[in-house]
């Protein structure tokens, strides 16, 4: 099928008139209401803002579709304070709350065209959570933070990786060329703009996790790891060192394409395993949708009482509980009785081998599905236990200081009683 471009698709590609038309794959994208309880979030390579007319296209896209947080790629523009400035007044004008994050590398004071550039932005009651933010002085990509409870939450990661590698022999104008410079001025020996990106979002995702935030990436990554012909490994090897899951692969066993011109997927969205309970949809919509590009948007709701309840330090309700720690009696029967059963399940065996197995191959899909079936049966095995043992009548364990307080009550009444 062939589809004409709209009148804004000459700053795509002044010369070209006609593409062919991705549609859309997935979930089906369902028109939000006044009352529903999710998140939308989307993410596309915009192939660079619009300056065409006074609200860019991609800002009524989001309002169109019902964006909470869009995260953009490949802006193409120096983000100088007069830039930022301008875009901010326009997502206010159109949202009143919002907030927006840029990342793009330094710029001549007089240029208008910066290769590469990411953009990250919230409007509406999710501004409320972030809670702080940061950018990729190099323009390869930014992030926000989101407020969850009992101090956890969510790093929502915009970012765009180089599609030339050294051997493309990219030109004085390309992204490539312009992360090469820079990180060779930075003191960096033999640069590799494509890898360099996945080893700085790994070291990203790690610091953020260690302080209780999950991850969720947007990314044009450029390369797709389930093409039949030359995966993408460095991409594959990424989301095993990071532990991140691709929620649409996962659910639809399928790899669309998302860039007009190629017939590989190129963007994505990645996310914790955490979150994925929280994933109501998941889906690419078509290149006839969301704001004029040659990538399409791709989107995902998300709810947000399950996204932000926190996995951490959550104590089961006091009227749940099966024992508590002030009963003595009960905690010891439990730790006895659930280390007879411990023992009799090899959990401690399969706990070691799962451990080697970790060290020789690393985390591999099938190690990690070892460890959640060993991870659910002690869970398993501590709640059996524990519904075991508060079943068990034990009596009450009297009050020293009660008992004595008591005493010297009845002691008195005798006392006043006699005196009587």
């Amino acid at each position: 099928m062939t589809t004409h471009t709209r009148h804004h698709q000459p700053r795509i590609d002044r010369n070209l008139h006609t593409y062919d038309n991705i549609t859309p794959s997935g979930d089906h994208l369902i028109p939000r209401t006044d009352t529903d309880t999710y998140i939308r979030i989307g993410y596309q390579n915009i192939h660079g803002t619009s300056r065409e007319t006074h609200i860019p296209s991609e800002i009524t896209a989001m309002q169109e579709l019902g964006l909470d947080l869009m995260g953009m790629s490949e802006t193409n523009r120096p983000w100088n304070a007069k830039n930022k400035t301008e875009y901010n007044l326009v997502m206010k004008e159109m949202f009143r709350v919002s907030r927006t994050i840029y990342s793009s590398a330094p710029a001549s004071s007089d240029s208008n065209y910066q290769p590469g550039g990411t953009l990250l932005t919230i409007n509406g009651h999710t501004t409320g959570r972030v809670s702080s933010h940061g950018t990729d002085p190099w323009g390869r990509f930014c992030w926000y933070r989101l407020r969850g409870r009992r101090d956890e939450g969510l790093v929502i990661i915009c970012a765009y990786r180089v599609c030339h590698a050294q051997s493309h022999n990219p030109g004085p104008l390309t992204a490539y060329q312009q992360q090469y410079t820079l990180m060779r001025e930075a003191g960096v020996v033999s640069p590799n703009p494509r890898k360099r990106l996945l080893t700085d979002l790994t070291k990203l995702i790690d610091l953020h996790r260690k302080e209780g935030f999950r991850p969720l990436l947007m990314i044009d990554a450029n390369g797709d790891y389930h093409a039949q012909k030359a995966p993408d490994r460095d991409l594959e090897k990424f989301l095993r060192d990071t532990q991140l899951q691709d929620p649409f692969y996962d659910k639809f066993q399928s790899s669309p394409r998302t860039y007009v011109y190629g017939k590989k997927r190129l963007d994505y969205i990645f996310t914790d395993a955490i979150c994925a309970p929280a994933i109501k949809r998941i889906g690419y919509l078509g290149t006839h949708q969301g704001a004029p590009s040659d990538h399409c948007l791709t989107y995902v709701d998300l709810d947000e009482q399950i996204l932000f309840q926190g996995i951490l330090n959550r104590p089961v309700p006091h009227h749940s509980r099966e024992i508590t720690l002030s009963q003595d009696d009960k905690v010891l029967e439990f730790i006895q009785a659930l280390e007879e059963q411990l023992t009799s399940h090899k959990i401690q065996h399969k706990v070691f081998d799962l451990t080697q197995r970790f060290t020789q191959h690393g985390a591999t899909d099938r190690n990690i599905t070892r460890y959640h079936t060993v991870y659910t049966t002690f869970l398993d095995l501590a709640r059996a236990t524990a519904k075991k043992v508060g079943r068990k009548k034990f009596g009450y364990m009297r009050s020293t200081e009660l008992t004595t307080k008591g005493r010297t009550l009845l002691a008195y009444k005798f006392m006043l009683d006699c005196k009587r």
